[in-house]
């Protein structure tokens, strides 16, 4: 298994072909004063035996 320690590398390769993908990115882990409060961010997408997607419809 190899290492990627680029975040965006890492979500290219494991969810760039997948067209409902998400990234939520707590990218102001160094700014923020309360530590360890933005350490993790998730990926994710809807494959797998477990995936699954909403959608969310204005007006219906």
């Amino acid at each position: 298994m190899r290492t990627i320690r680029d975040p965006e590398a890492a979500f290219r390769e494991f969810y760039g072909l997948s067209s409902h993908r998400v990234w939520l990115d707590s990218s102001n882990a160094a700014t923020d004063p309360v530590a360890g409060r933005n350490r993790y961010s998730i990926m994710a997408d809807d494959s797998g035996s477990r995936g699954m997607r909403a959608q969310h419809v204005i007006g219906v």
